[in-house]
């Protein structure tokens, strides 16, 4: 049997656009109503914790000099950052016929940085915030219909009724899950359908080691492949150097593979270039995001990455003004990145006010 409730705002998905918004309503004494789909609460911020291991980060990681109002947000919450520590030189895998070289990274790049304690430390300082009343996990929505000036929203235990429901799903991933009465015009549910989500493709993998055996003075793990399996991997040790590990991507084809056939591909490929050391690992992870049904389903044509983020669709209200979107993807302040979630947040929280 469903169980019934009544809230002024419903915020679907409990990610950092929504926990955000929930955080900003909770300042001004308004209630707010989180429900999430998954069994935990930060959605594309996933970071992993193992004793005597630096937080492996499966999930958003890092955060740009450029993302201004983000790094403001996290003062206001006294979350530290530490910048990304790259080296000055990289190995670069250019092709079978070339043996990989050495290469020298710009020394005037962008400052990029990740959070002490990791990613997920941002979750756990707003989720502070929820009353447990306020918060619902395991639960996924399936209908919103306007009913008598109200929204009457359906999940599969409850029956909401609120005065306005925002959704910081992906377009792509609402327009495929929930039905809405009455329809949305054929020009949203097009956008929608054709909106790229940020990480959907992308496969991580992080590995934990008791001794940063790839560091010296100028290398500090930069690794990039035109091969693959890995095509990117960086330095992931912690803010202190007390502990350490290795954090990539694997080129997306590679999700059509077993996990140990990936695992041990990655390892003979790194193993090329970082020696047998890297056979030492204390924990192998990996998270392929296609594969996470509450984060991405399917697209029905090609998406080019960001495509149809930001789009001034997504700024407009609808059934009679009280369904909203946010969401990094609707965001045109840096969409997809932490910086497009806070933002929207941020914006829909304005509109609310307003």
């Amino acid at each position: 049997m469903q169980t019934f409730r009544k809230t002024p705002y419903l915020i679907i998905g409990g990610g950092l656009t929504g926990l955000s918004l929930h955080y900003l309503l909770q300042k001004q004494g308004i209630e707010s109503t989180i429900v999430e789909a998954r069994s935990r609460l930060g959605g594309r911020i996933y970071t992993i914790q193992y004793p005597n291991s630096p937080p492996m980060e499966m999930g958003a990681t890092w955060i740009m000099e450029p993302h201004k109002q983000l790094i403001q947000f996290l003062k206001s919450l006294n979350i530290e950052l530490f910048d990304q520590n790259y080296g000055e030189l990289a190995i670069l895998e250019q092709n079978r016929f070339l043996s990989a070289q050495k290469i020298h990274l710009p020394p005037n790049r962008e400052k990029i940085y990740r959070i002490k304690g990791g990613t997920a430390t941002l979750i756990q300082r707003l989720a502070k915030s929820l009353n447990p009343t306020n918060l619902l996990l395991d639960e996924k929505v399936k209908s919103i219909s306007l009913e008598k000036n109200k929204l009457v929203v359906h999940s599969d235990k409850s029956i909401f009724e609120a005065e306005k429901v925002i959704s910081t799903l992906p377009p792509s991933l609402f327009d495929k899950q929930i039905e809405v009465f009455p329809r949305l015009g054929s020009d949203i549910r097009s956008i929608m359908e054709n909106t790229h989500t940020w990480m959907a493709e992308s496969i991580k993998i992080s590995l934990s080691f008791s001794k940063p055996f790839w560091k010296s003075n100028t290398f500090q793990g930069t690794f990039f492949s035109h091969l693959g399996p890995v095509v990117e991997l960086y330095d992931h040790s912690d803010a202190d150097h007390r502990q350490f590990a290795l954090m990539g991507f694997i080129h997306e084809s590679f999700h059509t593979y077993s996990a140990e056939d990936r695992k041990q591909l990655v390892l003979k490929q790194l193993s090329n270039h970082f020696g047998t050391h890297l056979y030492n690992y204390t924990h192998y992870e990996e998270l392929v995001w296609r594969k996470q049904s509450n984060t991405h389903s399917a697209y029905i044509n090609y998406l080019s990455p960001h495509q149809n983020n930001g789009h001034g669709i997504f700024d407009l209200a609808y059934l009679d003004k009280k369904l909203l979107f946010a969401g990094a993807e609707t965001s045109s302040i840096s969409p997809g990145y932490m910086q497009g979630a806070v933002a929207s947040a941020h914006k829909v929280f304005k509109a609310l006010l307003s």
